[in-house]
């Protein structure tokens, strides 16, 4: 039996798209991105759609989970400049657009649809442990993927590997055996998928070592 533990990769993804994961958000970060330094008026101008009061509470967020710092200037300026954390979240962004752009039908035009596009394949509960297992295991069987996912019910894997499979992330493979012999692997779309989760483990891991993960982190017992 597999049994397969992990310590990081999964959490990080659910951290990234609760930071980065509303459309709201990706405005104010790519907003700030394109210049050294902005004020909250320069804020509102360029999102002048954005109510105020949201897009205030929006920075609060950001500059509470490190991806903002505020800064005053005599106590009459106050200016938001992304941090090193928001600033290595970038060369994500892009690896996302990469993907995108090779694989997702009709091709998402802007950052936000890169990173929806994205969450839909990696952002669900369940899906990014599958994707993870599969990429390190390669191939394995409905049974000892259940065991080595803690939680989840006959049902539910049943459904995201039906789900990965039609998005051509998992492919099913039928050894046409009796006993029947099935096995699940990840396609190269899902491959490069994985490398994306990759990348926000090792982003998540630099910034987040209070909890003693390392990227990629896990324990094997077979």
């Amino acid at each position: 039996m597999v049994r397969v533990f992990i310590r990081n990769g999964v959490c990080a993804v659910e951290q990234f798209f609760k930071l980065f994961g509303a459309e709201q958000r990706v405005e104010i970060f790519l907003a700030c991105s394109r210049q050294e330094t902005i004020t909250f008026r320069e804020l509102s101008v360029e999102l002048s759609e954005m109510d105020k009061t949201a897009l205030a509470k929006r920075l609060t967020e950001f500059v509470k989970g490190g991806v903002l710092e505020k800064l005053s200037y005599g106590g009459s300026k106050t200016v938001y400049h992304l941090t090193q954390k928001s600033v290595d979240v970038l060369p994500i962004l892009e690896h996302m657009k990469t993907f995108c752009s090779a694989w997702i039908e009709p091709k998402p035009l802007d950052a936000f649809y890169w990173i929806s596009s994205t969450k839909k394949l990696l952002g669900s509960r369940w899906s990014a442990r599958i994707i993870w297992l599969l990429f390190v295991l390669r191939s394995v069987r409905f049974n000892d993927l259940k065991n080595s996912i803690e939680g989840i019910s006959f049902k539910m894997l049943t459904q995201q590997l039906r789900y990965l499979e039609n998005e051509d992330i998992v492919l099913r493979k039928d050894f046409q055996e009796n006993p029947p012999h099935v096995e699940y692997a990840l396609t190269k779309k899902g491959e490069e998928l994985y490398e994306i989760l990759l990348q926000i483990a090792s982003w998540d891991s630099r910034y987040n070592r209070k909890r003693g993960e390392t990227p990629g982190g896990l324990e094997l017992s077979i």
